[in-house]
């Protein structure tokens, strides 16, 4: 599958390569957050010199994906459950009218991508492989965006998943349960897209996007030894005030 990262603008190739490493060793647990690295191992890690290897580090800091320490390397941040909360709020300002906007298009060639994307991750859900699962359900994430015709939407989403990559490693702990439900949601979302309803496709990206952003969030405080807040186990609310 083609590296779905969101590009480093105005950055060299070699840059951009680095970067995408790290978004997936992340993503696949190689590199833990809270631990520290040096830009010195990156480069033997990569094959790159430490002048992009920097480049993608102050880009990847620039999203706090990890924090620079002077002389000593950089950390993979962790996320906090108010981060986990907030980004999830942001995917749902442009995700939940992207299902809606994919679904009056109702495109046949579009669902049945859709369809095909599905029917893989199945395969990968039996499997086990949770790590191409993830990969596959961002592929399915962006083309149900993408239907929009939207890039600057299509981009900023892609960077809002790229600001926490840490959520991919949380995936990981996620029981089979927990797995199957998602991935049963996936297939309401694309089934209201199929049938041209674009009401229960918003009603069902909200619903997913919620109940994945209440997972993670105990995932987090589980990892910290906390409860996730009363009040963030709820609805999410882009806005305070919004009813």
């Amino acid at each position: 599958m083609a590296d779905t990262a969101t590009p480093i603008p105005h950055e060299p190739p070699a840059a951009a390569h680095v970067y995408s490493w790290v978004r997936n060793a992340i993503a696949n647990g190689r590199l833990i957050a809270g631990e520290r690295y040096s830009i010195y191992w990156l480069a033997e890690e990569t094959g790159y010199s430490r002048t992009p290897v920097r480049e993608a580090i102050l880009r990847l800091a620039q999203l706090g994906i990890v924090d620079i320490e002077r002389n000593r390397g950089f950390i993979v941040r962790r996320l906090t459950i108010e981060e986990v909360r907030a980004n999830y709020e942001a995917r749902l300002l442009l995700e939940v009218p992207g299902a809606r906007a994919a679904a009056r298009r109702a495109d046949p060639s579009l669902t049945g991508e859709l369809y095909v994307l599905l029917k893989r991750m199945d395969e990968l859900l039996e499997q086990g492989d949770s790590a191409a699962q993830l990969e596959w359900d961002r592929t399915l994430h962006a083309q149900i965006l993408g239907a929009g015709e939207n890039s600057r939407v299509s981009a900023f989403a892609s960077t809002l998943r790229d600001a926490s990559v840490q959520t991919w490693e949380l995936y990981r702990h996620n029981t089979a349960q927990d797995r199957h439900r998602n991935h049963q949601q996936h297939y309401d979302i694309v089934d209201a897209i199929a049938a041209g309803d674009a009401e229960a496709a918003g009603r069902a990206m909200q619903r997913h996007l919620e109940s994945t952003a209440l997972t993670l969030m105990r995932h987090v405080a589980k990892q910290e030894g906390l409860e996730v807040p009363a009040e963030f186990t709820g609805r999410l609310r882009p806005y305070p005030d919004q009813d």
